[in-house]
């Protein structure tokens, strides 16, 4: 047998059995390389850590509300990530978040692989694919992923129904995710001085604006030196809003990794690329990879907010003023993004002027 049927063979089982089995690690997944940067601990990181309760509309006008809109500002230019805290979601709602993802990942097999995810769709119980090439590397996490917003446009065979709350709490928290976007998108209007503090919401489309829900579990690995969860790369969304158990998400700023801090209570936005071309390169689309715990498992759910794919976007009127507009407009950029992925180009890269 060859080694990429070996392979395959080998990752026929999902990374949670492998992990689960002590099975041994197959070489695909040996693809971490921190290329000499120097990865900055979590209590010492300066990813910016933004009060959310201070960007609402009244309290913006504050003082205390106008430094905030200016930290976020700095935040999303410079590091295109920041931790919320003050975001108005309930702590106990967040541990049930947490708790019903866990008692998803802990079902049998044969009860989780009724929804698999397929080569056509994104959605569903699945991981990585299974290399078609030699050399090919594949990521240590398994995930259920849903289109939860438009309604039209989700599919309910990917949708699991055990265990028995989990339609619901996905559809409610999606829902807060909407609330808490809209307000997202004004604040960062109003932190750039934009007259028009729905020009963001506009660009994603206002009601048709996508969300798309993934559910990730980075089980416990032995060999965390040479293994990622995630590796490096930088979102197709406008961004993505992760609620989390533990720590593991890095951030790449000026050649170091920047472990991001954890705070129970928090949520933390990264932005993609789609809002780098809406805020004609003034924010920033972060580079960032997920590490794996030797001991224990991890979770995260992540919320992506995507524009409508019929919505065409592009630098927003009052960021072209001084030389013009950087990036060229564009329509679905998801699938622009996917079609560049295994090329040596990014689809950013394409767009710009």
């Amino acid at each position: 047998m060859g080694e990429l049927a070996e392979l395959s063979e080998a990752l026929m089982m999902r990374v949670q059995e492998i992990a689960q089995n002590g099975a041994e690690i197959p070489p695909a997944f040996h693809c971490r390389n921190d290329q000499g940067r120097e990865i900055v601990p979590p209590t010492e990181s300066p990813v910016p850590i933004i009060n959310f309760s201070l960007l609402s509309p009244s309290l913006s006008k504050t003082e205390e509300g106008q430094k905030e809109l200016e930290k976020l500002k700095t935040a999303c230019s410079t590091w295109g990530c920041f931790v919320a805290r003050g975001h108005g979601i309930p702590f106990d709602y967040q541990t049930k978040l947490i708790k019903t993802c866990r008692e998803f990942f802990a079902q049998p097999m044969e009860e989780k692989i009724k929804h698999p995810k397929t080569l056509e769709s994104v959605q569903g119980y699945g991981g990585d694919p299974l290399p078609t090439e030699e050399g090919m590397k594949v990521d240590w996490f398994d995930r259920l992923v849903l289109t939860t917003f438009p309604e039209e446009m989700r599919e309910y065979k990917y949708w699991p129904t055990k265990p028995t709350s989990i339609r619901e709490v996905i559809i409610d928290y999606c829902l807060k995710m909407k609330v808490l976007g809209n307000d997202l998108n004004k604040a960062m209007a109003r932190s750039l001085g934009l007259e028009d503090e729905d020009c963001f919401a506009k660009q994603f489309g206002g009601d048709k604006e996508r969300m798309d829900t993934s559910w990730n579990l980075y089980p416990a690995c032995p060999k965390p030196e040479l293994i990622l969860g995630l590796r490096p790369h930088n979102d197709a969304s406008g961004y993505s809003i992760l609620a989390q158990d533990d720590l593991g998400l890095q951030v790449e700023k000026d050649g170091k990794w920047y472990s991001v801090p954890h705070f129970p209570d928090a949520l933390t936005i990264v932005l993609g690329d789609q809002m780098e071309i809406m805020t004609n390169g003034v924010f920033k689309s972060v580079e960032h990879r997920v590490v794996v715990n030797p001991k224990n498992d991890r979770f995260a759910v992540v919320v992506g907010y995507i524009p409508d794919v019929e919505k065409e976007i592009g630098p927003v009127e009052g960021l072209t003023k001084d030389g013009g507009a950087k990036y060229k407009t564009v329509k679905n950029y998801v699938d622009m993004y996917y079609n560049q992925f295994v090329t040596t180009t990014k689809a950013l890269d394409l767009l710009r002027i």
